[in-house]
């Protein structure tokens, strides 16, 4: 994609505006209203299918704007693109959890889930959340601002959005800090195997904060 610096950030903007804009929407609309008619169903799946609907929503957005189509495969060290990935994840989330603590209240609440919305829930943060994620993040934010910018600032820059936007409905901790980390992790995978690295590593992350949150 050949995007001036101007016009890179403007779809950078937009297509995080629409994120924001559309867990706005579901999680503090939507979600007391459906809780009314279906009180049986847990809080947590509510915001979780309007979390990742509006990842969804916005890679179309994106797509209909710039008609990229994401680079999944890249590269022919794939196996130790994702291995070095996991190991250097796993590294980050090592050091946060021993000086910090990593308890996710997420991870925690979906463990607490019935059978019935577990199952759903786990296949959301180990295979479709870090797809959608990563479509986003990397498949297109990055993308776009990678040539105007180059490799590092829009890593730098991806690194921050992908930090605050974990946080910018739960409030800031110091724990958030690791998520810069991570996603410059992920970023330099993909960058060396494209988006199935990424997203094998992402995936690899989310299971291990699962297992320590409700280890």
């Amino acid at each position: 994609m050949d995007f001036s610096k101007q016009k890179s950030l403007v779809l950078v903007a937009e297509g995080f505006f629409v994120v924001l804009a559309c867990q706005a929407l579901g999680g503090l609309l939507l979600t007391p209203e459906l809780l009314e008619f279906f009180p049986s169903v847990p809080l947590v799946s509510f915001l979780i299918f309007f979390s990742l609907s509006a990842f969804f929503v916005a890679i179309l957005y994106l797509w209909k704007r710039t008609s990229f189509k994401p680079i999944y495969w890249r590269g022919k060290n794939l196996f130790f693109c994702v291995f070095a990935g996991m190991v250097a994840a796993w590294l980050i989330l090592f050091t946060n959890t021993l000086f910090i603590g990593n308890y996710s209240p997420l991870t925690h609440q979906i463990s607490s889930l019935g059978s019935q919305y577990f199952y759903p829930a786990i296949f959301i943060l180990f295979v479709l959340g870090p797809c959608l994620e990563e479509i986003f993040y990397r498949g297109y934010l990055f993308e776009i601002m990678k040539k105007p910018f180059g490799d590092t600032a829009a890593l730098v820059f991806l690194s921050f959005l992908f930090m605050f936007g974990h946080f910018v409905w739960s409030g800031f901790t110091i724990g958030h800090i690791a998520l810069f980390f991570y996603s410059i992790i992920f970023t330099l995978v993909y960058i060396k195997g494209g988006l199935i690295a990424s997203i094998s590593v992402h995936a690899f992350l989310n299971f291990c904060l699962f297992i320590i949150s409700n280890g």
